[in-house]
């Protein structure tokens, strides 16, 4: 059996069968060796956790109370609505209501609808609606505002939320 290493030459092999020699690598050769690598992680990549994404809860005064995921976070999401979640109560103050100790999501990110559940120490605890299990993320207070549409829509980002969901 003879072993040859592959070049972009025409020319046969120089050396001897079962004998190799040093020779540079193509970028051909490279980026083959990328992929098989790239190809063989995959599997392993797919089995950890999702990665923490991040989901902004806030308000505006056109769009009530909103979610939206963070890579599509700002104007985008705000005022055209693309990846825009509906929050319920949809006009309470989440951010100063203390009778507010709760609320939801409609689908964001494909997840299922969300529960957010207000802890003593002020942050809020992520669930899937409808269901006792585990924890799914956090919510903390956020203080930022977001001006779109040349000032039209004002946006009160109230909670940058970490969660399994939009990564």
């Amino acid at each position: 059996m003879s072993i040859y290493i592959l070049s972009s030459s025409t020319s046969p092999p120089s050396h001897k069968p079962n004998q190799t020699k040093p020779q540079s690598q193509t970028n051909t050769q490279i980026q083959s060796k990328i992929m098989k690598t790239t190809t063989t992680l995959l599997p392993f990549l797919a089995a950890t956790p999702a990665a923490q994404a991040n989901i902004h809860v806030g308000f505006s005064a056109r769009y009530g109370n909103a979610a939206c995921p963070s890579p599509g976070f700002g104007c985008g999401c705000i005022s055209s609505g693309i990846g825009r979640a509906c929050v319920n109560p949809q006009y309470e103050n989440l951010w100063k209501g203390p009778s507010v100790n709760w609320f939801s999501t409609n689908s964001i990110c494909n997840s299922p609808k969300l529960d957010f559940w207000r802890q003593p120490d002020g942050h809020w605890n992520i669930y899937v609606s409808g269901q006792v299990g585990q924890k799914k993320g956090e919510c903390w207070k956020a203080d930022t505002t977001a001006s779109c549409l040349g000032g039209e829509v004002e946006w009160f980002n109230w909670f940058w939320c970490y969660t399994e969901y939009c990564g």
